[in-house]
């Protein structure tokens, strides 16, 4: 058993393998008080193994079923877990969201050699966000996707970026009224209908601060500079 520290709350994880613990260590916290608390059943094993096409063994099935937990649990708090690369450039974040093996970490990367010092992970794979004071978060998890990518930080998130491979590098502001279809294929929905309503509450208070954009890439370093531009112009 030990606590996190995630998304400015305490999680208390009831763990049955030492690997979810060395997982979370950046994250662990010396207290006795918490949220809530996670455990994993055979059951919730089970059902991990039916998505497992690599054969995984149980110490990371339940690292995996414990996120799915937390997720679920976590919109009660006006939070989600979002499918991106997030990144923090001058104590701000930026998301870039796309389907798996479009170029987000390497876009991500392009940006870090563009503005160096500036720039660092807040989590390659599956932050966090959690709206508090009407204000989206962007929050580093211990699930940053397979590069380790990430951070124990926060920022307030801007601005969002749907990310397309092209050959040519173009950005354009989107019309905040097209974006929810896009946002949702990146966010776990739960089957519970009253989580259903706090998630997209929690939703359309990211749409409403956030800034939105479309953006054709390439891989060549310019394509840092154009969305940087144009990202940051409306910070």
């Amino acid at each position: 058993m030990f606590i996190i520290k995630l998304a400015d709350l305490n999680i208390k994880i009831n763990n049955r393998y030492h690997y979810i613990q060395h997982l979370c260590n950046n994250y662990i916290i010396n207290t006795n008080n918490y949220q809530f608390e996670i455990s994993i059943s055979d059951n919730d094993l089970e059902y991990e193994k039916q998505f497992d096409e690599f054969k995984q063994p149980n110490e990371y099935l339940e690292s995996i079923a414990v996120l799915r937990k937390i997720s679920d649990e976590i919109i009660k708090y006006d939070g989600f877990v979002l499918h991106s690369s997030i990144l923090k450039v001058d104590d701000m974040a930026y998301a870039f969201l796309a389907r798996s093996g479009t170029g987000k970490t390497t876009h991500c990367k392009l940006w870090c050699e563009y503005l160096k010092d500036r720039v660092s992970f807040i989590n390659g794979d599956k932050p966090i966000i959690r709206i508090i004071d009407n204000i989206p978060y962007a929050y580093g998890t211990p699930w940053n996707g397979k590069e380790g990518f990430g951070n124990n930080t926060k920022a307030p998130l801007r601005s969002i970026c749907f990310l397309h491979r092209g050959k040519l590098n173009r950005i354009i502001m989107m019309n905040k009224s097209n974006v929810m279809s896009s946002l949702v294929t990146q966010i776990v929905i739960p089957e519970d209908e009253e989580k259903q309503d706090l998630l997209f509450k929690s939703i359309d208070s990211l749409i409403k601060y956030a800034n939105f954009y479309y953006l054709d890439c390439n891989m060549e370093k310019d394509a840092a500079k154009v969305s940087f531009e144009m990202m940051h112009e409306h910070i």
